[in-house]
Parts: C-alpha cells; structure tokens; sequence
C-alpha cells in the first residue's frame, strides 16, 4: 500500500501507531479519558496487531478511497487515520457506537443478545455476523441448550474447553459468548481460515490440524456448511492463501 500510494500520489505513508499493549493502551486512557477518541484498556482493537493508525493528514482522502484494495478497512468515520486489516473474516470488527463494521448483526439474532455479540467481537476482534451464525447452528440462541454428547449452554461447551477458556457456567450466555469468540479469535489464527475453524470448533483442532482440511464427519460438514450459508457462502470467507478441502 505504501509503495501504490507514492507510485500513484506522490505520497509518503507514516505509521504512527500500531500495536499497542493494554499497559500502553491504559496509560494512553489516562491520559485522555474519552473513549470515542481512546479505547479503554482491553477494548482496543490496536490489541490485536490488527491496526495501523497511518499519515500524514495529506494522505487521509487516498487511503480511504484505496485501502480495501489491500485488505484495509476505515474503523471509524470520526478517525480518518485509523485502518485495520481485514483479510480474514474474523478480523471485522465494531465502531465505538455498537455498529458492526463489515458485517452488522443478523436479523435473527434475538434483541437479548445482540449486546452481548457485539461485545464480545469487539473484545476478541472476531466478525460479530460470524459469532451469530454459529449460536444459530449451535443452539438456536438456546442458553440452556444441552447435546447428547454433553455440550452445554447457547455455545455449546464442552467441559474441559469451557474451564481452559475461564468459562465456569456455561449456562451464562453472556459469559458463554466471550469464550465462543476467545476460541474462534484463537482457531482463526491457528487455522487461517474460517471454515476451517468453524470445523475446528466442531470437531476439535486436532481433527483439523492432522489433514489441514474439513475433517470426513457428516456432522461437522453440515456445521459449516450452515454457517457458511447464513453468511453467504464460503467463498467471500475463504482466506486465498487455503485450499479447504473435504475428504472422503
């Protein structure tokens, strides 16, 4: 991007800020206490390594009508430096008013739950439409859903995930759904791709991981299948650099 904006503008591309620590980030906050303007610590998406903050001002009119062609996003309407890096599906995220960027909320997503989604895509920079297709398939948005093989709550925990992500009840939807995008936010990164972390969340990593592709389970293949369906189909999610495989 740096070198299409010099070839094509004329313009030299400054990175004023990139990944911030939550330590940075609270001294930042208490420094300036607003946080349309400064994220509280551990809501930032600069976390996640996801975020450039970029100049000079000069250059601010280039980058927001070019940045997608290099998988960027503009965050926010109010910070015209502000650019996140969207290549993955689950990277979208959320302005500081609620409104899901690159992906609103579903409109079966019952109004119970919609803070709780939005919430919890912010926090772990997972797609909050991503967040909800998968409660639809697990449990029907069903808090005290129950599967014969022992998952529990509207994500549909194990026991064993559900300690290893801190999440004591999993009959506690708000809790449930920040672990759910804890462990997608971590599979999307293992696994680059979304449906293969979808089929991870299904089937367990280790399943995913031996063949690098959508494991020969009828269950887990129709799993992904659905939520690819309700986000419209695999291939605007795929990342390019994966071929997903099903094997027979």
């Amino acid at each position: 991007m740096a070198a299409a904006a010099r070839q094509e503008a004329g313009l030299s591309l400054l990175v004023t800020s990139g990944y911030r620590s939550d330590a940075e980030q609270a001294r930042l906050f208490a420094a300036h206490p607003d946080p349309k303007w400064v994220a509280p610590p551990g809501t930032s998406l600069h976390r996640n390594a996801t975020e450039l903050d970029l100049g000079p001002p000069a250059a601010y009119g280039w980058l927001a009508a070019n940045c997608e062609r290099f998988s960027f996003a503009k965050r926010y309407a109010w910070e015209p430096w502000h650019f996140g890096y969207v290549l993955n599906a689950g990277s979208t995220s959320l302005g500081y008013d609620g409104e899901a960027r690159g992906g609103a909320l579903p409109s079966f997503v019952p109004a119970a739950y919609q803070e709780a989604i939005a919430r919890a895509a912010q926090r772990w920079n997972v797609g909050a439409a991503l967040l909800a297709a998968q409660l639809y398939v697990e449990s029907g948005f069903n808090p005290f859903a129950r599967s014969p093989a022992g998952a529990e709550g509207i994500a549909q925990f194990m026991p064993g995930t559900a300690a290893a992500y801190g999440l004591a009840d999993p009959f506690d939807a708000a809790a449930a759904i920040d672990a759910q995008a804890h462990l997608m936010r971590d599979l999307l990164r293992r696994f680059g791709s979304v449906p293969l972390a979808l089929a991870a969340y299904n089937a367990g990593a280790g399943a995913v991981a031996g063949c690098m592709c959508i494991p020969p389970y009828l269950e887990t293949r129709a799993y992904v299948t659905r939520i690819l369906g309700l986000l419209g189909g695999a291939a605007d999610l795929a990342t390019p650099s994966f071929e997903v495989r099903l094997v027979e």
